[in-house]
This record gives structure tokens, sequence and C-alpha cells, in this order.
């Protein structure tokens, strides 16, 4: 019964995180791309598009990927990733691919599904991604499956909108500044961009969860988490307190046992005394029974002296 409990409490708190960022089966429509950096130079991109869309809804080949590679709800067929999925009329489509930039990192990207949040997910301490002809906006480094990646990208996009994004891996992001005006402010020196609180207030109101206050979803996350600590400690007392009952019940029957064996064997003693004094046993025989009584009830004295000091 405790570990269901704590197992309940458990899935509540890491359900909506895991829902997030672990599971592609997002509701609203996304467009996620996580880049990994090669030693040639070369780029391995794993594409996650989710969105409304029927079974053969068709998304063209992204411009110079080569080794595409479909491994969720759908299939490569004549340069085009065709969905063989539809689940409530919504697609989920996973697919990988290698791109080779241009020598500034440029290569180019188009976002198929109107309204995406299009995110480039790069790891942590491998360069960042900007783009030429888009404003993107870049989150703080989030941990998502146990790797620390940087988010940067577009809170919504226009169906095919084209998009060139160019990769520097020895560029460190930083999260997007704005200024007083609450407008994005890019710097003249530098390809960063960074990201303001009401940024991500929007990125979470257009999130699964939006409908909630993240400040109260947070919260409601730390009160599960303390109820778990406390029903922890709980049941441990209660398993402790129970190993105690039990240990006692056994003492208590087993010091009864000692003090019946022990009347037992006084009783026999008497038993015999008066057998001998009758003749109803010889001499011999008595003191053979007395010898035998004498030495039980000096084990029995002993093994009670055990409890009662």
């Amino acid at each position: 019964m405790k570990k269901k409990i704590l197992s309940l409490l458990l899935v509540l708190v890491l359900l909506p995180t895991l829902h997030v960022f672990a599971n592609a089966d997002m509701s609203g429509t996304s467009n996620y791309l996580y880049l990994t950096p090669n030693e040639d130079g070369s780029i391995n991109i794993l594409n996650k598009i989710s969105g409304p869309g029927t079974s053969g809804t068709e998304f063209a080949v992204p411009e110079g990927a080569s080794e595409v590679d479909v491994t969720r709800g759908g299939k490569l067929e004549n340069e085009k990733i065709i969905a063989t999925e539809e689940i409530e009329g919504n697609i989920n489509i996973e697919y990988q691919y290698k791109v080779q930039p241009s020598e500034s990192g440029e290569f180019n990207y188009a976002i198929p599904l109107a309204g995406a949040e299009f995110i480039v997910l790069v790891p942590e301490g491998k360069g960042a991604v900007t783009s030429t002809n888009s404003e993107l906006l870049t989150a703080p480094p989030m941990d998502i499956s146990g790797s620390s990646y940087v988010m940067t990208g577009l809170i919504s996009s226009e169906a095919n909108q084209p998009i060139t994004l160019q990769y520097d891996p020895a560029a460190t992001p930083v999260p997007t500044a704005t200024d007083s005006g609450g407008e994005t402010e890019a710097s003249a020196s530098s390809t960063e961009t960074t990201a303001t609180p009401s940024d991500f207030e929007k990125m979470w109101q257009d999130s699964p969860f939006g409908f909630i206050n993240p400040y109260l979803f947070f919260a409601i996350i730390a009160v599960v988490l303390v109820l778990i600590i406390l029903a922890g400690v709980y049941f441990s007392k209660q398993e402790q307190k129970s190993i105690k009952q039990i240990s006692h019940d056994d003492d208590e029957k087993a010091f009864k046992l000692l003090v019946t064996n022990r009347q037992t064997l006084l009783d026999k003693t008497l038993e015999i005394e008066d057998q001998r004094l009758s003749g109803e046993i010889s001499q011999e025989e008595y003191e053979v029974k007395r010898d035998v009584y004498r030495d039980l009830l000096i084990k029995v004295s002993l093994q009670l002296r055990e409890y009662t000091e």
C-alpha cells in the first residue's frame, strides 16, 4: 500500500514534465529541430513535427538534406515525408537527416505547419543558432531527458515559412534582451539573441499547460513533493513501530512459556516425592527423575533470568 501511494504521488509530479519534454505526442502545433554537430562540419538533425493533419499529409524534404530516415509516424517517398498515422486529427512525425551548411554556417528550412511553435535545440556548449531572415528568441539552457539544450526559435510561424538558419559552433548564446517597451532588441555587435519573462509567459501560454498559471503549477509540484516526503517519513515510522510490536509479542510469548515450564517441573518434582514416600517408585528411580527435573529447572530458571534482568 505504501509503495502504491508513493508511486501515485510521484507520477502526479513527473507526468506533466515528461509529457512536454520527453514525449513527441504533444498537443498543439510544434516543430522541433534537435541539432548535433559533426567533426566534419555537417549537422545531424532530428526533426519532430506535431500538429493538425491526416494520414497522407505531405512535407517536402528539407533543402540539402541527405541520409533521410523517417523513424516515426510517416514514410519517405519521392523526396517527400508522408504521414502514415493520424490520432484524433493530429499527426506526429519524427525523422532524421544530415545537412552540410555553407562556409558561413547557413542552411535552409521551411516550417511545414501554420502556427507552429518552431524551436531549434542545440546541446549546451555546442554553439548557437541564429537566422539571417527571421528574428529568433533564445531561452536559457533547459534540461530535457537528462541533457541540457539551448532553445532558440519562434513562438508562432506561417505554413511553409522559409527560414535561413546560421549555426556557429563557437558562439555562446545568451537569453534574448528586450527594451523598456517590450520589443526585442538585437545587439549590433553580436549574433546572439535573448528573451524576457514576457516571452516565456507567451511560450507557456502556447504550451499544453497554458491554461494554468506557471507559478501556480510549480507551487503545486512543490506541495506534492512535500507530501511525498511526509508520506515516506510516516510509513517508515509505522513500519518500525510494527517491527517493534512483533518483537515484543514474541518475547512475551517466550516468557510465558518458560514460566509454564518451570511450574510444570516444580509440580513433577513434588509428584515424584509423593510417589517415593508412598512406595509407587523405588529410591533409585526417584533419584534419576529428580536429577533430570532439577537440571531442567535450572536451565529454565536461567533463561527466565534473561528476561527479568
